[in-house]
């Protein structure tokens, strides 16, 4: 048993942690790609005990309630969709669009109110509105290789981009993950490229296909994301503004 906490930075929703993060929290201590369900809000600042169980699975516990549980799992969500860098700038809108939309405005991942170095920023845009394919290009700082929690939570937002109200009336939330890491990505500059397209749509579930490829069209990393459109009294709470 590992006890863990999340810092207040690495929010979603205002009072709860970033779904992608909290997410890559139990990926890590699952060897190989991995599937985590996030069965509650998870809490910020607050101790919560990561349990091992049989078969490589594990359990987040906040006292004795499940928060997360993660198991291992495949991702099979095929090539991705041929998306060049140049046009992925022209198709990320800027902080000023988001902020007139956006359900979550301080989101670690995608918040237009977080600033470079605080926040992620990634500002996913529809680079084929045909195919519903969307992108964000992605530089992480520091040296050497991108803590792997941070990478899937890299790759949360931008996969909730084919899912998203464009008003942001309607927000949706991260139910559940499956992330493959393929291998190291290096930071340092480097400049990366996060991809994702629609996979299936029932009811107030949404399922995208999300891929991290480096300048040379290698795939660093696959998921597969499942989003959950809120009720409209669940997505008051959840923004913390009774609108």
């Amino acid at each position: 048993m590992t006890t863990l906490s999340i810092a207040a930075r690495f929010n979603g929703p205002p009072a709860s942690a970033h779904g992608g993060y909290t997410a890559g929290l139990l990926g890590a201590a699952i060897d190989g790609p991995a599937e985590v369900t996030l069965l509650a809000p998870p809490p910020l600042e607050t101790a919560m005990e990561l349990v091992a169980g049989d078969g490589g699975t594990v359990v987040l516990r906040d006292g004795d309630r499940d928060v997360a549980s993660g198991r291992p799992t495949t991702v099979d969500v095929g090539a991705p969709p041929a998306a060049a860098v140049a046009e992925i700038r022209v198709a990320m809108p800027s902080r000023e669009v988001l902020r007139t939309s956006h359900p979550f405005p301080t989101c670690f991942g995608c918040g237009p109110d977080r600033d470079d170095g605080d926040g992620l920023c990634l500002f996913a845009g529809e680079v084929d509105p045909a195919a519903r394919v969307w992108g964000v290009t992605w530089t992480p700082d520091g040296d050497g290789a991108v803590d792997p929690v941070l990478v899937w939570a890299a790759l949360d937002c931008p996969s909730s981009a084919p899912a998203q109200d464009p008003t942001g009336e309607r927000p949706i939330v991260l139910g559940r993950f499956a992330v493959d890491l393929l291998a190291e990505v290096p930071a340092g500059g480097a400049e990366h490229r996060i991809l994702s397209a629609p996979l299936r749509h029932e009811g107030r579930k949404r399922t995208n296909a999300v891929w991290l490829l480096d300048a040379d069209d290698a795939v660093l990393a696959a998921g597969r994301a499942t989003w959950i459109e809120l009720k409209p009294d669940d997505a008051a709470a959840r923004r913390g503004d009774g609108r």
